[in-house]
């Protein structure tokens, strides 16, 4: 071999070893690798569960709530994983936010859930993005183990492999308590900036937090920069503002499909639109194809819920509750307390969860909303 080409492979067998060490420490080190043993979801463990490169939020979901058999089941997308256990007192409660983040994927959660449990009611939090047909495509449940191409593929996305991260593992992270919580902490998220999700489902963003998200100055997402950047998105049609088409019949039918399931399970059924801050949904309202699309959204989930006896509860306009829109995390997400003064208002109104509760958990609830005792202004419990 000529002399170049065996030095040319010698230097790339050095960096291929040295890049394979580096992620197997990063792996290691950020306990991503061992984030669906049994021993971090299949237990009564204070965890907070947050790697940091490819979550597989569904599956994560998906086995916990085989494994935890709730009577209330709260699913949906990111903007439902507010709701905390305790805003539902005495019921064995589990939060799946991210399980479902489009109506084929809430569809998929219920039929594997419903093969090994299910659960007196299931609350469903309907996006208004979930009627386009150009959004995401809906990711399959199958893989419920640790997904290395898949993290592979997302370190490589978002430039994770880099010096400050490899730092952070190298000196110790993964022995990084939760800082809010005092929970074990599993996976990269968990122990470098406190973000995951707590043993009831609900997600604990402390990146937000603790002031380490930087998207949120840089971006104006957040009530301090009177979430600039969604009000822009809503004006243009842009982000997850911008289909403002009609509704089309496959999604309607897809929603048919999800309460005839429920239906024939003997599942009691709620849905709700979950909030944006009142700012947002100003923009929303004076803008005509947004506000025309909202309103096509509302009318059409409401119909075909009407069609089998379920209530739809609409909290889009955060306003609506006499909520302030300091109680919420950025534009797209109401916080602890906002979501508490809705689960109160809904808890109140619906029959399928008033039975559910009883006067007790209803009286409960009220106490926890009315004098929320939080270590963060964000938050009603630990």
């Amino acid at each position: 071999m000529h002399p170049f080409f065996r030095r040319f492979v010698l230097s790339f067998l050095a960096a291929l070893t040295v890049f394979c060490a580096g992620m197997a420490t990063l792996l290691v080190r950020t306990r991503e690798i061992d984030v669906f043993m049994p021993s971090n979801i299949e237990t009564d463990a204070e965890i907070l569960w947050g790697p940091g490169f490819g979550q597989q939020s569904a599956a994560y979901k998906l086995r916990r709530a085989a494994w935890l058999r709730p009577e209330l089941l709260v699913l949906g997308s990111s903007r439902v994983t507010q709701t905390r256990d305790a805003m539902a007192p005495g019921i064995r409660t589990y939060n799946a936010g991210l399980g479902a983040s489009s109506l084929p994927e809430a569809l998929a959660f219920l039929r594997a859930l419903y093969a090994v449990h299910r659960p007196r009611v299931v609350v469903l939090g309907i996006d208004p993005w979930w009627f386009d047909l150009q959004q995401d495509p809906p990711q399959p449940l199958i893989r419920r183990t640790f997904d290395v191409r898949g993290w592979l593929a997302n370190v490589a996305a978002h430039g994770l492999f880099s010096a400050p991260v490899v730092k952070r593992a190298l000196v110790g992270i993964a022995d990084t308590p939760d800082r809010f919580g005092g929970r074990r902490t599993v996976g990269y998220l968990a122990a470098a900036t406190s973000s995951g999700f707590r043993p009831d489902g609900s997600y604990q963003y402390g990146d937000v937090f603790l002031g380490l998200n930087p998207q949120f100055d840089v971006l104006d997402m957040d009530y301090a920069h009177d979430f600039a950047f969604y009000t822009r998105a809503v004006r243009r049609a842009e982000d997850r503002f911008r289909y403002t088409g009609p509704v089309l019949p496959i999604h309607i039918a897809m929603l048919d499909e999800i309460l005839r399931l429920n239906a024939e399970a003997g599942v009691g059924t709620v849905i709700f639109f979950p909030s944006f801050p009142a700012a947002v949904w100003r923009a929303i309202e004076e803008t005509p194809s947004q506000r025309d699309y909202f309103v096509r959204i509302v009318a059409s989930v409401s119909k075909m819920a009407g069609r089998h006896d379920v209530a739809v509860f609409d909290y889009l306009n955060l306003g609506r509750l006499g909520m302030s829109d300091v109680q919420t995390i950025d534009g797209l997400h109401a916080d602890e307390v906002a979501t508490g003064a809705m689960w109160l208002d809904m808890v109140r109104r619906s029959s399928v969860l008033s039975s559910l509760y009883g006067p007790a958990g209803i009286a409960a609830l009220a106490r926890l909303t009315a004098t929320p005792e939080r270590p963060w202004p964000h938050m009603l419990v630990r």
